[in-house]
């Protein structure tokens, strides 16, 4: 499969799973990590969220429903791309997730 082909069938699998399309960016990697392909997707906070205020280094995500909720998104992002893909093996088949919060 090429890599063109497997990123739109990861991208529209992820779609049809619930995900914003707006909020999600699908990629493959360049140069060494040509291999790889990245997850990029911002996520709503958990609704009893009571996360720190922001300070000087942006806001932390320390409570438990918002950790709850990144783990729990991260395993299903994770989940669909390697049924989608068929990979396995290290690194869960080569796939980074990048999840951001947004108010």
């Amino acid at each position: 499969m090429d890599r063109k082909h497997e990123t739109s069938m990861v991208r529209r699998a992820l779609v049809s799973a619930g995900f914003d399309a707006n909020n999600l960016r699908v990629k493959h990697g360049k140069g060494t990590g040509w291999g790889w392909i990245t997850v990029s997707a911002d996520i709503r906070r958990a609704p009893s969220c009571y996360c720190s205020e922001p300070d000087a280094f942006g806001r932390r995500e320390t409570c438990e429903p918002c950790k709850k909720t990144w783990r729990d998104i991260y395993n299903r992002i994770i989940e669909i791309t390697l049924e989608e893909t068929g990979r396995t093996g290290d690194y869960d088949g080569r796939i980074g997730v990048n999840l951001g919060f947004f108010a």
